[in-house]
């Protein structure tokens, strides 16, 4: 005969159930720019928007991912990558140039389209 395991349930307090309010909103206002947004693309996007003018390897330091994912993520978070052969097309959030003092360090800025997400982040973080 089976048994059916009955698992503890989580006992929320009103202000843990605020802050997943906040957090599920968050969420929604990111999946609205692109359903196929993964979190380590919104950590990037948000250590870009703390750190305008950083490098890629400083983003990747702040944001606490491997360079490799960052420098990834920029290009799709910008104008597009080549992965595999395939074209994937960006999302206009960040713009990376090389540095004006360098022709091997790129450094990143949000783009107008890529102000308005996080203008519309911390809208949704202030009005929940």
């Amino acid at each position: 005969m089976n048994t059916v395991k009955t698992l503890p349930t989580l006992a929320l307090t009103p202000e843990d159930r605020a802050d997943l309010t906040r957090a599920a909103t968050l969420i929604e206002t990111l999946r609205a720019v692109s359903p196929s947004l993964t979190l380590a693309q919104a950590a990037t996007l948000i250590s870009a928007a703390l750190n305008q003018g950083s490098s890629i390897t400083e983003i990747a330091r702040a944001s606490g991912l491997n360079l490799t994912a960052v420098s990834v993520n920029v290009g799709i978070l910008g104008g597009g990558v080549r992965q595999n052969a395939k074209r994937i097309e960006g999302l206009e959030l960040l713009q990376a140039d090389y540095a004006p003092d360098s022709n091997r360090t790129k450094v990143v800025t949000l783009t107008p389209r890529g102000a308005s997400t996080i203008r519309a982040l911390l809208g949704a973080i202030r009005r929940t």
